[in-house]
């Protein structure tokens, strides 16, 4: 078998500086990690890092737009919109999200830890990087949401639900053992991907209540 090119070790030296910066800024956040860190945890010297990246914050953008590149965001609306239901596509949808979340967490999880960390940093990674790489997956669930509800375009409430299920669907892939432990009968239920999708699906797209603001400062004069 013909050795490596040099081309091909430079390409696998980059993967694993990749790969090792992966996990520490998942874990660490980009303020909590130097470039001389990771230098000594792959047991190089920090130049061959500044040779394939130029900065700390390039390295790390590679890293953020590789935790955005994932089938959660990439191929759900392929799963989904071979249904012809709007209601079945939401649930199908869920599903997916759900699937695919569990799976990462299965395996290490670091895609969901860099867009955590950096939700908390709160750079410019947010618009320029995650924000598009979520947005047409957000879009299309929240036209389904203003569908099912009967809107005739989509509203401040039916993106909010549709931001809703994202944030719901990480809380229950992380916290399914404490919604056990609170509710024994749930166990079984939680493990059952398919309906927690359809409790999420019907939440979301259940029409708001919407209260008269006068009416209810008048109640409370009362």
């Amino acid at each position: 078998m013909p050795a490596p090119t040099p081309r091909l070790q430079s390409q696998a030296t980059r993967e694993r500086i990749i790969d090792a910066a992966a996990l520490c800024f998942a874990e660490k956040g980009f303020q909590g990690v130097t470039v001389r860190d990771l230098a000594a945890g792959l047991g190089v010297h920090y130049s061959l890092i500044n040779y394939h990246f130029r900065s700390k914050l390039e390295l790390y953008r590679e890293v953020v737009q590789r935790a955005c590149a994932s089938p959660r965001y990439a191929e759900i609306s392929m799963h989904a919109k071979r249904q012809v239901d709007p209601h079945a596509q939401l649930v199908q949808a869920i599903s997916h999200l759900l699937s695919e979340s569990l799976s990462r967490r299965t395996k290490n999880g670091w895609q969901c830890c860099v867009v955590a960390q950096e939700c908390l940093r709160g750079s410019d990674m947010l618009p320029k990087v995650i924000a598009p790489a979520i947005r047409p997956q957000f879009e299309w669930i929240a036209r389904l949401i203003a569908q099912l509800r009967g809107e005739k375009t989509v509203s401040l409430e039916a993106q909010f639900a549709a931001f809703g299920l994202f944030a719901q669907v990480d809380a229950l892939v992380t916290y399914r053992p404490l919604l056990a432990a609170l509710v024994p009968r749930m166990r079984g239920r939680t493990q059952n991907l398919r309906w927690c999708a359809e409790q999420l699906a019907e939440a979301a797209a259940a029409r708001p209540v919407r209260h008269n603001r006068g009416s209810r400062k008048k109640g409370r004069s009362v």
